[in-house]
């Protein structure tokens, strides 16, 4: 489909002392990385993230004062909006990162959630999916302006921790490491199958 992200190449990040990257996420078009540092609390954005550039990656603060707990990224490559959770604040928060509203950003999602964690969205389809860590853990998805949230998944469910939405198939994946699987299901809540059942104490992707 013209005008999905391919991978075209790796680039090594060079970190500074202190820096603890939880997670990362990219906007192919604007060849910009972004990633969230547990230790500063914020989310910095390189803006010479593109192939072919050389010297140090020049990190600057796209949204300072997050939680220090397990956040997680993506961002919408096509209106160039970047969504995090914060599972401490218990929200789901939007920020543009063009033109002027760059320093605008608001809370999403706030209402009936216990810990937001993993998280992947499809911008062709215009949707948002999150799992919600909490007395009742569940996989959720809404529109990316956070209408039309429905539950996907409200059982058999432990720590849903990382998630990733395959556009062609229409279809999530994500991993429990509480159960030890690698699952998927359809957008629509259909079809769960776990993919990989693991031994390993902790998996995450």
């Amino acid at each position: 489909m013209e005008g999905t992200p391919k991978l075209d190449y790796i680039r090594t990040l060079s970190l500074t002392m202190g820096t603890l990257f939880l997670s990362v996420s990219g906007d192919y078009k604007l060849k910009q990385a972004y990633a969230y540092d547990m230790n500063s609390m914020a989310i910095y954005k390189d803006a010479n993230f593109s192939i072919g550039l050389s010297g140090e990656n020049k990190w600057s603060a796209v949204y300072i004062g997050t939680s220090s707990d397990y956040i997680t990224l993506a961002v919408d490559w096509i209106s160039h909006n970047i969504y995090w959770t914060d599972p401490q604040y218990k929200w789901i928060m939007v920020q543009s990162l063009v033109g002027n509203s760059t320093s605008m950003y608001h809370v999403l999602i706030h209402e009936h959630l216990d810990g937001p964690h993993a998280l992947a969205l499809d911008p062709i389809e215009c949707l948002l999916f999150w799992s919600d860590i909490g007395t009742f853990t569940k996989i959720e998805v809404s529109s990316l302006s956070g209408r039309n949230r429905k539950s996907l998944i409200s059982s058999n469910l432990m720590h849903p921790y990382s998630m990733a939405a395959d556009y062609d198939t229409r279809r999530i994946y994500f991993v429990d490491s509480g159960r030890e699987t690698v699952e998927t299901v359809t957008y629509e809540g259909r079809d769960r199958n776990p993919t990989v059942q693991t031994t390993v104490v902790n998996i995450y992707v």
